[in-house]
């Protein structure tokens, strides 16, 4: 019983052996031999150009998404937006307790300059004008300070204030323009070498519906990096190299593509460089 128990433990390892390294070539593309269709690619370097580069990468906008606070200790009397409001630049977001109180403040300085401006010079010396006008320029940064504005076009994507509560050290809310979305591709520092800017790339996950993952999202390469450090994605390849070293590759999204891509921000995705000669085919 002793030696069937031994046969079958030993199989299970096996089975569990050969799948971990099925999933290291998926996932981690040339570095460990397979694409992520899971077709091998050891061999020259112009085998592997033929057949694309591999990398896994994260979607996100362009311009990244804003963290929009306030001051610290204020209580919000009202939130003006929800979760996937469309807001303007310097867009009202929200009032806080204080602002009636700075607001009158305000009034009250500007009132206080306008009657020393009103009287004569022989009753107002040209320091208490000055010191008056330093008033009301503090009153109008205080005002500033409460305002929650939007600082750019864009989306709310997340609440974390709700109102009547106090404000702590976490943003009020994220903001972020949806318009233009980028995927930062992890690309292995020995496979930049075949990376060009203005290289087509196509953007894959199983979140994707099916008929939109099949043809791929589609963008082309904008900037390089130059610097070498270690992944950021992890993946889930319990057998890939743990001194890997990756180069972040920026690949700015299609119009069409970037519709997609602003409903999954921050979401795992696999990218496939195009190789040169398919750029020219798909042109000619």
């Amino acid at each position: 019983m002793n030696r069937v128990s031994a046969i079958v433990a030993a199989a299970l390892i096996v089975a569990v052996m050969t799948y971990c390294a099925y999933l290291s070539g998926k996932v981690s593309g040339r570095a460990n031999g397979r694409n992520p269709g899971g077709t091998s690619t050891q061999g020259s370097a112009e085998e592997f150009t033929r057949q694309g580069v591999f990398a896994l990468g994260r979607i996100e906008p362009r311009d990244g998404v804003i963290n929009v606070s306030t001051m610290i200790g204020e209580r919000l009397i009202t939130l003006n937006v929800s979760e996937g409001s469309k807001v303007k630049k310097g867009h009202s977001l929200g009032e806080l307790n204080s602002q009636k109180l700075l607001k009158a403040n305000l009034n009250l300085a500007e009132k206080d300059l306008e009657r020393l401006q009103s009287l004569s010079e022989d009753l107002v010396s040209a320091q208490q004008l000055e010191r008056q006008e330093l008033l009301v320029e503090q009153a109008k940064a205080k005002l500033q300070q409460s305002l929650i504005a939007a600082p750019t076009e864009g989306t709310v994507l997340r609440t974390f204030v709700n109102n009547g509560e106090t404000i702590g050290s976490e943003p009020v809310l994220q903001i972020a323009n949806l318009e233009h979305m980028v995927v930062v591709a992890e690309v292995n520092e020995e496979d930049v070498q075949y990376i060009e800017v203005g290289q087509q790339a196509v953007i894959r996950s199983r979140a994707f519906p099916k008929e939109i993952n099949k043809e791929g999202l589609k963008g082309k390469v904008e900037r390089i990096g130059q610097i070498i450090a270690s992944p950021v994605i992890q993946g889930f390849n319990p057998l890939a190299k743990a001194d890997r070293h990756v180069v972040e590759v920026r690949v700015t999204l299609a119009p069409e593509s970037a519709e997609q891509a602003a409903k999954l921000i921050n979401l795992e995705v696999d990218v496939t460089f195009v190789r040169q000669d398919d750029q020219k085919d798909e042109k000619s």
